[in-house]
């Protein structure tokens, strides 16, 4: 397998269980921020003063997180289904570039990749597990992105329809989501966690099938995908070489959510 090959493949690997995640977790998302809709047009609609509307939506904020933590419920399920899968297939692509039989490689437990997974080096168990107040630190995430757009929508004395299109727009029977919408945000935010949680995994997949190489390299050089969105933080690291991949000024990629460098072997 070629580098380009082995590119193409991990890309194609982790991007189409990135958008899989993404399609499954839509129609939750809907439901619920429909329901939190529902919940404000019933509260808001009587009252008609910002302060008065900041008083009820404080109150309403425990009855929003009880019904957004099961979203968050839902996708830890399917990231906990999704980690091995894809280290899997990361196993295989990285056995394919570095020639090492499958039979040499073993599989991490479900415990050792949700501590491997990582987003901005919080643990996928640390950010979707519920604390012991059973909300996790995700859904608080969400309650955040849903409370700065309402709060500032109370602040504008916006009126309670423009208020509840800021959540999401359409009809209960066929909603939308729209750029600048609560639904927008929150599926953005879902889909960057999941993007870094998966690309977290290239490189522990990489480093353990080199242990087994024939020729392990002898150092890394970095690849970044370089197009008018690679950020200031990865563009100067394009193809620059560290005897250990831990040597790199930021450490391994990826670096931020929705990082897509990567590091290939160098052999001299």
């Amino acid at each position: 397998m070629t580098e380009q090959e082995f590119l193409v493949a991990l890309a194609r690997a982790l991007t189409r269980r990135e958008d899989l995640l993404s399609a499954e977790l839509r129609p939750q998302l809907l439901e619920i921020l429909l329901r939190i809709r529902q919940l404000l047009l019933t509260s808001f609609a009587p009252a008609g003063s910002a302060p008065l509307r900041s008083f009820l939506y404080a109150q309403l904020r425990q009855q929003i997180l009880v019904l957004l933590q099961p979203l968050v419920t839902d996708y830890y399920t399917r990231i906990r289904a999704a980690l091995p899968a894809t280290y899997a297939d990361l196993q295989r692509i990285n056995a394919a570039l570095f020639n090492v039989p499958l039979d040499r490689l073993t599989a991490p437990t479900l415990d050792n990749l949700l501590t491997t997974a990582t987003v901005l080096n919080r643990s996928a168990r640390a950010l979707l597990a519920p604390t012991a107040t059973g909300i996790s630190p995700l859904t608080l995430q969400l309650e955040r992105l849903l409370d700065t757009t309402v709060q500032a929508a109370i602040l504008r004395d916006d009126p309670v329809e423009r208020i509840s299109s800021l959540l999401l727009t359409g009809p209960a029977t066929r909603p939308t989501i729209r750029k600048g919408t609560v639904a927008n945000a929150w599926l953005d935010r879902l889909t960057a966690t999941t993007s870094a949680l998966l690309w977290s995994l290239a490189v522990p997949a990489q480093q353990q099938v080199t242990v087994e190489a024939d020729t392990p390299p002898t150092a890394w050089r970095w690849n970044a995908i370089l197009d008018p969105k690679t950020c200031p933080i990865c563009r100067p690291l394009h193809n620059t070489v560290q005897t250990d991949c831990r040597n790199f000024p930021s450490g391994p990629p990826p670096v931020h959510p929705r990082c897509r460098c990567i590091i290939l072997p160098v052999y001299s």
